[in-house]
């Protein structure tokens, strides 16, 4: 018969005795993934994010973003590629961090990292990270990724506030190494703009279309 070590009683009521509520300010810990776990819920209140799963209210905003990276960036490197571009839209958080910096953090395991140094221009700090801009980040995503994550990139840059002139700047900010698939992206960024202004007439017009079929004076007429 297996023996059970001899508890207080004291000891044991302490246990249960009611803890203060200790709101989740990052990443879950291992034993309480192992109690939350349930299937279908997990997708609408958490985000799976470098390994580990984040509350989704704690990533509703790009400093809130950049902040639950901060413990994963390399000192001297900044979130760059497809994780700033998370970051500042929110789009597929990253399986690996992108960060760039003069030296490659050699230490650091599980990044995809680069060695380059972005002009001011094209740096921001959010939440005391710094990451490319939004426009660089759907750039150098546009220039390197596959094609549907390339285009994805440009509509969701568009999406977060980007303008053709600044992601026209920031592909012209990448020379040398970083040049590789700028006339795509250039490419990407006209198409882009030409559709979604294209429908954007189309949504103006279909009113004043209907409108006029109703028979009725149109406005300003």
């Amino acid at each position: 018969m297996a023996r059970h070590p001899h508890v207080p009683a004291r000891a044991a009521l302490a246990w249960l005795r009611p803890r203060p509520i200790e709101p989740a300010l990052g990443a879950l810990p291992p034993q309480d993934m192992r109690v939350l776990r349930c299937h279908g819920l997990d997708d609408e209140l958490l985000t799976p994010l470098l390994g580990g799963h984040y509350p989704s209210d704690l990533l509703t905003s790009p400093p809130l973003r950049a902040r639950a990276l901060s413990p994963h960036v390399p000192r001297g490197n900044l979130v760059c590629g497809p994780s700033a571009l998370w970051v500042h839209t929110g789009l597929r958080p990253p399986e690996i961090l992108s960060v760039a910096g003069v030296v490659r953090p050699g230490a650091w395991r599980g990044l995809d990292s680069h060695r380059m140094s972005l002009p001011l221009e094209d740096r921001v700090v959010l939440a005391g990270v710094e990451c490319s801009t939004l426009e660089r980040a759907a750039v150098d995503v546009a220039r390197t990724a596959p094609p549907t994550r390339a285009v994805e990139a440009i509509l969701a840059a568009y999406g977060a506030g980007a303008t053709r002139r600044g992601m026209l700047l920031a592909l012209g900010h990448c020379r040398g190494g970083a040049a590789h698939g700028r006339p795509r992206a250039q490419r990407l960024i006209l198409s882009v703009e030409r559709v979604l202004s294209e429908r954007a007439g189309r949504r103006r017009a279909a009113p004043l279309a209907a409108h006029r079929g109703s028979g009725a004076v149109a406005p300003g007429a």
